[in-house]
C-alpha cells in the first residue's frame, strides 16, 4: 500500500565509478604521483599540504588550496609499488551528501614509457536521497573522478606546471 512513497528514492549502497586512461610515463613515475608518502606526490608537487600521522604510516591529512577550510583524512588501504594504490577518504567537515569515499588506483605497465591507469571510485552517500539528488551527486562525483584522472595524466606527461595552468583555468 505504501510502495508509492518509495518511488523516487535512490538505491541504497555505494556508488561505483571506474575510468581508465593510457598514460605516457613509466608505472614507477605514476605510482610516485599517487603515493601520499612520496615527496613527488601530485598534491604535494602542487604545493598542497600533505602531512603524515607520526603514529600511523598509513594515515595522512591533506589540505587543498582551493578548499582551505576542508581537511581530507586519508587512510591507505593497499600499497603495492608500481601496481596498485588505494585509500579511504573522509572530508572534515562533511560536504554535501558524501560520507566517505575509497579510491583504488591500478597501474598496468605498457612497455618502458607508458602504463594504463584504472581508477575505481567507491562513494558512500547519505541514505534515502531522492533520485534527483542522487543523480546530481553521481554527476558531480563522475566529473571529479574524470578530473582526477585527467590531472594525473597531464602531470605525468607534461609536468606540474601544466596542472597548475589547468587549475588556474578551472578555479580562476
Amino acid at each position: 500500500m505504501f510502495e508509492w512513497f518509495k518511488r523516487g528514492v535512490a538505491p541504497e549502497g555505494p556508488v561505483a565509478i571506474e575510468r581508465a586512461a593510457t598514460i605516457g610515463c613509466p608505472a614507477e613515475e605514476l605510482y610516485a604521483l599517487l603515493d601520499w608518502a612520496d615527496p613527488r606526490n601530485a598534491k604535494r608537487a602542487l604545493g598542497n599540504l600533505v602531512e603524515a600521522d607520526p603514529l600511523d604510516p598509513d594515515h595522512f591529512v591533506a589540505v587543498i588550496h582551493q578548499m582551505p577550510d576542508l581537511r581530507f583524512d586519508l587512510v591507505v588501504t593497499h600499497a603495492e609499488p608500481h601496481r596498485r594504490y588505494a585509500f579511504d577518504c573522509v572530508i572534515d567537515p562533511l560536504q554535501g551528501r558524501l560520507l566517505t569515499s575509497h579510491e583504488d588506483y591500478r597501474i598496468e605497465p605498457r612497455g618502458e614509457d607508458a602504463c594504463t591507469l584504472t581508477l575505481l571510485l567507491t562513494a558512500h552517500l547519505r541514505p534515502g536521497l531522492p533520485t534527483r539528488i542522487y543523480e546530481q551527486e553521481f554527476t558531480m562525483l563522475s566529473m571529479a573522478h574524470d578530473n582526477a584522472v585527467a590531472k594525473l595524466k597531464l602531470h605525468a606527461e607534461h609536468g606540474v606546471e601544466a596542472v597548475r595552468e589547468m587549475e588556474r583555468q578551472q578555479f580562476g
